[in-house]
């Protein structure tokens, strides 16, 4: 696939993330992007379920409904891997879906593994129906594809997750409000119940709770939601058994996946479990109701008929419900005791502890009684609260509209509701709910008000920091630059959860660098950091001891002897003090189990201190934090993978063309008359030159390897100078196709380097050619070999345009290239160095580049390091022999040789090459002629292709078993096919072939490998 139309899909699969789509419309598009990327014949997302790890396909394409409908175990060998990996129908490790595969046709997968955090989450598929084959750069766009994907499709839920909250809070608020307006005993369970069925997935749910007659004798109600009443109404009130007896103790939540495998089910007579005809229950949640005063009102119970449905959140939502509940059903008796009975009521209320206090006010709002609990709760005297002087303890933000509240409330004669914010007497500030009803006379007219008002800060607390957390998590997700949206969160931590933060950021070496301090006085903010700079803060404290434990740290109250042993001079502690520091909170930040950076805040000049809650919530800010660091790291390694990919093709390009020169320059120069010397060495080089463009070709995965840092080297003793001459034979026809002489000058012969001869070939061309592109024609080359005292030398020195002082220092740098004009006059991609200075620093060596400025030439310099070795086991490089004489080949007269191949040219070489050594050749160009001949020959060896349109060398060598089953001796056949990888080796060894060669085979290397087969040696 052309690089730019791979990129348009990365850039498509990259836009998936900036946008709020569903997780089903994300997969759906991704699938779409991959069959513009990769050619196959079907495709399919597998996802792995994290409860029970059985796979299943979630989207697909081209494969029938029987197929996509497959579900598959956990497997942890074989198909779970880092890497894009190829798996053939016929391996191993594809046995368990073999009959599936064939009756869909599959013959190939390539598997493109989707982690996250390490773990295994999904895999994307694809199906081929032919035996084609899957190249590197497939493997590596899939791989790049893949991050992208899981990027994509991580962003969609955790979208989705932060709807489903934000629908969630947003229901738990209008509900609480429902429930606060309702003073029917009856009609509010309901709510109750209703709203926490719905919330909490269940199938059905039940509140039962407790009533008082008159006589104060109690019985229980109960309220269903979810199934008709009839379904509980034959069945007796529940007993307080083993599963019940938390409940209607009031001691504890009940959460179950499968209630039938819990130990308290079935302990109880006459059922021993579930009564029959009751509904099905298997997941089971039941919480209590318990007012302030601890008395159980009831509980709230649910169930469903599948196993797992509630999870810890919807635990969470009933609790707050049944806490909302609790304070609902105690203000709605206390109103209905009050209609029975005024001076009853307000006998009882007056007695209510803290934190609920219960008023009482004349008809015209003007409060009259005293009342203790609100002297307990405000630390106001009667004379200080009456009247209007309750006002004075409320928030001065609050006031007005509470002041409305109250004046809309007894004009109408109506229910007075309003939240505001109340002084304690410690002076510090909590939510309070004031709720008020009118007393009527029997003429329906008020005759006064009374009301209570509750203390809420901890609901209160609990509803803005949902609020709070889903804001940062909606900033977190805006970008994938985390510096940026961490400093977008700082600014948020102001004021709700701190006077001052910062976020410090753990680099390479382990080092804290802050990247933020907020506060939201610029004076302030100023003085904290010159204050920071003058005396860095103790390595072994703070958030230094947080980035290296990994633990949160909380200081409720910072004291002056803290503050005082915390300095370092008295200069110090006068500037500590001038902060006003009073509390002290720090949490981790950690990605992929380590700690990438910390959070720190503190409580100032507003007097308020952390608690546990608050340390939760940093922690989980702190999670959300480093979900939106991990995913940009992904895009980071999506986006480094795309490059790389880039790379990787733009070299494999660079190095084929080198050894095509030579191959291209001497064909041309054999159509003209050459002396017979010249023929001769025009023939040796383009067979040279063909060697090494099939070496390279074979040396793709290393070049990829290259590119990843994971490039092995196959290193022997080496004469340099030989090395360089070898060179000099590929280039020299693009040298002279410009007039450019070479000369060499070496002055160290015979000199020996430890290398691998490929590579370092590769150094060579790549400084020779690339001195060819810059030198105008009728300049000089000169090639220099020298030995100092720990290192072989050799310079390249051109009379070309030089190099600027400017660009001098980024010459070895990829994709660099002087100006935007010597790319288009030269070509190139600027790879050509960048992969010099690679594989040199990987012999040990270094390189440098010199020049005097624009038109004074460029030399290039190449030091390897030397050690002792033997001169008798010293190569030039690899093996190059001369095109051998037909008395070199093998002799094979009389033998006959059956050759299978579908491509003509194959099958002529072959012949060839067969009948020069004197063997009688049959050629079949497919498995059906093949076997056909084989029956009519009876050849004395068989040389097989493996991909053939009509059935591959596998089916052929069967059939040909077949026929000679009851031979003494197999018939030797060869595998000889471009399938090069080790796996193809193996499969063809055990499928029963005596040898395997890779396409393009050398014809010696060929003929003796026949010799061998057909004589037993």
């Amino acid at each position: 696939m052309p690089v730019h139309d791979a990129l348009a899909v990365f850039e498509a699969a990259s836009r998936l993330l900036l946008g709020d789509r569903p997780t089903e419309e994300v997969v759906s598009e991704l699938l779409g992007l991959l069959r513009r990327l990769i050619a196959a014949d079907a495709y399919a997302l597998w996802r792995r379920d994290p409860t029970t790890h059985q796979w299943s396909m979630i989207e697909a394409a081209g494969v029938s409904r029987e197929f996509a409908s497959a579900v598959l175990p956990d497997s942890r060998a074989g198909w779970l891997s880092d890497d894009p990996f190829v798996i053939d129908r016929d391996d191993p490790i594809a046995e368990t879906r073999r009959a599936a595969y064939d009756a869909e046709g599959i013959r190939k997968l390539m598997v493109l593994p989707m982690r996250i955090g390490g773990e295994p989450s999904a895999s994307l598929v694809c199906y081929f129906r032919d035996d084609r084959e899957v190249s590197a750069e497939d493997l590596a766009a899939g791989r790049t594809f893949a991050n992208l994907s899981v990027v994509a499709i991580a962003g969609a839920q955790a979208n989705a997750q932060l709807r489903e909250r934000t629908r969630t809070l947003e229901e738990l608020n209008e509900v609480s409000r429902a429930m606060s307006a309702e003073l029917d005993l009856h009609r509010l369970v309901q709510i109750v119940t209703d709203a926490a069925t719905r919330l909490s997935a269940a199938q059905f749910g039940a509140f039962f709770y407790n009533v008082k007659k008159d006589a104060h004798e109690s019985y229980m109600l109960y309220t269903i939601s979810g199934v008709p009443r009839e379904a509980f109404s034959k069945f007796p009130m529940p007993r307080n058994t083993a599963v019940f007896d938390a409940t209607f103790s009031g001691t504890g939540n009940v959460r179950v996946a499968d209630i039938r495998q819990d130990p308290r089910y079935g302990k109880n007579d006459p059922h021993f479990g579930m009564p029959k005809g009751h509904l099905p229950v298997v997941s089971y949640l039941a919480v209590p109701v318990v007012s302030r005063s601890g008395e159980v009102l009831g509980g709230l119970f649910f169930g469903h008929r599948e196993p797992g449905i509630f999870t810890e959140e919807a635990e969470v939502i009933v609790t707050s419900l049944a806490a909302h509940a609790s304070v609902a059903i105690d203000n709605a008796r206390l109103y209905a005791e009050a209609r029975g009975n005024e001076r009853r009521y307000r006998s009882l209320v007056l007695a209510v502890p803290v934190p609920m206090s219960v008023w009482s006010a004349s008809v015209d709002g003007a409060v009259n009684q005293r009342s203790a609990s609100w002297e307990e709760l405000t630390g106001q005297t009667f004379a200080e609260m009456q009247g209007n002087g309750w006002l004075d303890v409320v928030h001065p933000d609050d006031r007005q509209a509470t002041i409305d509240a109250w004046h809309a409330a007894t004009q109408r004669g109506d229910f007075y509701d309003v939240e505001y914010r109340l002084r304690r007497p410690d002076g510090t500030w909590r939510w309070i709910a004031a709720r008020g009803v009118p007393v009527r006379n029997e003429a329906g007219e008020v005759q006064e008000w009374i009301g209570t008002a509750t203390d809420i800060d901890e609901r209160k607390n609990a509803q803005e920091r949902l609020e709070f957390l889903a804001h940062a998590s909606e900033i977190l997700s805006t970008s994938l630059d985390y510096n940026r949206t961490l400093r977008g969160i700082a600014q948020q931590i102001i004021p709700r959860l701190a006077d001052w933060c910062a976020i410090d950021m753990a680099d390479d070496e382990g080092n804290l660098r802050r990247l933020v301090t907020a506060h939201p006085d610029p004076v302030r903010l100023a003085f904290a950091e010159e204050l920071q700079k003058k005396f860095p803060e103790d390595r072994e404290a703070g958030a230094w001891k947080v980035l290296r434990t990994g633990k949160s740290e909380l200081i409720p109250d910072i004291s002056d002897a803290m503050v005082a042993a915390t300095a370092r001079s008295e200069e110090h502690l006068h500037l500590l003090r001038e902060l006003r520091l009073r509390s002290y909170l720090c949490v981790p930040i950690k990605v992929r189990g380590a700690v990438a950076g910390v959070i720190t805040m503190i409580y100032a000049e507003s007097g308020r201190r952390y608690t546990p809650a608050d340390m939760q919530l940093g922690e989980e800010l702190a999670r959300r934090a480093s979900h939106a660091i991990e995913n940009a790291r992904l895009y980071d390694e999506a986006l480094a993978a795309s490059r790389a990919k880039d790379e990787f093709l733009a070299t494999l390009s660079h190095e084929l063309r080198t050894p095509m020169t030579a191959i291209l320059g001497w064909s041309s120069l054999l159509g003209e008359e050459l002396d017979a010397e010249t023929r001769a060495t025009a023939v040796e080089t383009i067979r040279r030159s063909s060697q090494t463009q099939a070496q390279l070709i074979d040396d793709v995965l290393d070049v990829s390897r290259m590119v990843t840092g994971k490039l092995q080297l196959h290193v022997a003793p080496l004469n340099l100078g030989g090395l360089v001459r070898d060179v000099l034979l590929s280039v020299r026809p693009a040298a002279d196709a410009r007039s450019l002489r070479i000369d060499v000058l070496d002055r160290a012969p015979n000199l020996v380097v430890h290398g691998d001869a490929t590579r370092l070939q590769q150094i060579l061309w790549n400084l020779l050619t690339n001195a060819i592109k810059f030198t105008p024609p009728g300049g000089r080359i000169e090639v220099e070999i020298q030995r100092t005292a720990a290192a072989a030398c050799v310079q390249v020195r051109d009379s070309g345009q030089g190099i600027t002082e400017e660009f001098l220092p980024y010459v070895f740098d990829p994709f660099r290239q002087a100006d935007e004009g010597s790319t288009r006059v030269y070509g190139g991609l600027g790879l050509g160095l960048a992969i010099v200075r690679y594989l040199v620093e990987a012999h040990g060596g270094v390189v440098r580049a010199d020049s005097a400025g624009p038109g004074k030439g460029a030399t290039f310099t190449v030091e390897l390091p030397l050690r002792a070795s033997r001169t008798d086991n010293v190569r030039t490089a690899p093996p190059r022999a001369a095109t051998p004489a037909v008395s070199e080949y093998p002799d094979l007269a009389g033998r006959r040789i059956l050759v299978v191949d579908d491509q003509p040219d194959a099958r002529e070489v072959i012949r060839t090459v067969l009948e020069r050594c004197g063997a009688v050749v049959t050629m079949a160009e497919s498995a059906t002629a093949g076997a056909t001949a084989f029956a009519e020959t009876h050849p004395d060896l068989v040389i097989s292709d493996i991909a053939m349109p009509d059935g591959d060398g596998y089916q052929l060598l069967n059939r040909i078993r077949s026929m000679e089953r009851d031979a003494p001796t197999p018939t030797p056949a060869i595998a000889l096919t471009a399938f090069g990888r080790t796996q193809d080796r193996d499969a063809a060894m055990r499928a029963g072939f005596a040898d395997f060669l890779k396409k393009p085979v050398e014809p010696r290397q060929l003929a003796e490998t026949v010799r061998r087969l057909v004589n037993g040696t």
